[in-house]
């Protein structure tokens, strides 16, 4: 699973998804009280759908990738393309017509719902004023190998956002694909400036 906490980071998951690696949604506070500065327990969470409420259960739930990630807000987004949810692989044959259907539960008002293909916006829907729960659904056309997510927002900036549904072309072969970033700067973990520089570097693949 990937930690999402702010656009960039989930621009980040973004591009390795396109890479081929199918990574799940997640999110953590991070909360360290003994610094001044430092979210609040819970402000950032990840939430799985699982068979039961045990242990194994939540665990096999987040490797299959059936999560929303969200920064807090008190709504929960439902997503699912002809019956299949996060998580699932959905194979295609030739051209198909699929819908997408959206349901959002919530106790406060939502702003916008968007869906994202392959990391770019394809579709939203203004909400403003509208309660839970609120279903939607769209009629999406595809060919080839993809993936969807379902993001939600509210008008204070909160989100949540679900894990991708995979569609996978017949005769598409399985990319192998991998990905470095690097970054050289001489400040540490806890943002202190030093005289030596240090290269730091994040390989990924799929």
């Amino acid at each position: 699973l990937f930690d999402i906490d702010s656009r960039a980071t989930e621009y980040m998951w973004f591009m390795a998804l396109n890479l081929g690696n199918r990574v799940a949604a997640s999110g953590s506070t991070d909360s360290a009280l003994g610094r001044v500065r430092t979210p609040s327990p819970g402000d950032r969470r990840v939430y799985c759908q699982a068979k039961d409420f045990t242990y194994p259960a939540i665990v096999e739930a987040m490797r299959q990738g059936r999560t929303v990630a969200t920064n807090g807000g008190a709504f929960f987004p439902f997503f699912s393309i002809e019956g299949h949810g996060p998580g699932e692989v959905i194979e295609l044959k030739d051209t198909q017509t699929l819908t997408a259907h959206m349901e959002i539960h919530t106790l406060q008002g939502v702003r916008t719902a968007q869906l994202y293909r392959n990391g770019i916006r394809v579709w939203a829907a203004n909400l403003t004023g509208r309660r839970g729960p609120i279903k939607l659904d769209k009629s999406i056309e595809e060919t080839e190998t993809c993936w969807y997510v379902l993001r939600v927002e509210d008008q204070n900036g909160r989100w949540a956002i679900t894990s991708p549904i995979y569609l996978q072309a017949s005769g598409t072969p399985t990319v192998q694909a991998e990905a470095i970033l690097l970054e050289i700067s001489n400040c540490t973990r806890f943002v202190e400036l030093r005289k030596t520089f240090f290269a730091h570097v994040i390989v990924t693949v799929s």
